[in-house]
């Protein structure tokens, strides 16, 4: 069985962040569309509506991390982690302002709403670390292998059992 087109990208990739993106929020868009429909099913229109709601905030936030992180100004450089990091802040803070400002739905679809963000952070997370993990995305170096094993000019070499004396 193929995986799904969202989640279909070479290991070794030219736009990692964007790979990432797009299986963060494929992911969040198939639980979005289960944790509705079990909603639906399982606490009628009221359930429906709440898990659509908590579900949908976590794919808002998401989307919106993920275009500040795309932006060509952040995308183009060689480290990514600057860029995830500040997507992971606006990320966080814009889910929680959203889940709080939101009016609560009735009663019976409180449990609803916390299913469905609560499920769609879990989705969410679990993705991206297996699309990080899968992608091979460079964090230390980007100038290539280096097989001469000697440092960088502006960073001394540390020392060996010679110089210290154990």
């Amino acid at each position: 069985m193929r995986a799904p087109f969202w989640l279909r990208r070479e290991r070794r990739s030219a736009r990692p962040l964007r790979d990432v993106s797009a299986a963060s929020s494929g992911n969040l868009v198939v639980w979005l569309a289960l944790i509705t429909a079990l909603g639906g099913v399982l606490g009628g229109a009221h359930g429906s509506w709440a898990a659509a709601l908590g579900a949908g905030v976590v794919l808002g936030s998401a989307l919106i991390s993920w275009g500040l992180v795309l932006v060509p100004a952040l995308g183009r450089r060689p480290d990514p982690a600057p860029a995830l990091l500040v997507g992971y802040v606006v990320k966080v803070a814009l889910g929680v302002v959203l889940l709080m400002m939101l009016p609560a739905p009735a009663q019976d679809g409180r449990g609803w709403l916390v299913a469905g963000a609560v499920g769609g952070v879990v989705v969410m997370l679990v993705t991206e670390v297996w699309a990080v993990s899968r992608l091979r995305i460079l964090y230390f170096g980007g100038d290539g292998p280096s097989d001469e094993g000697s440092a960088p000019e502006d960073r001394p070499t540390p020392p060996d059992a010679e110089t210290t004396g154990s």
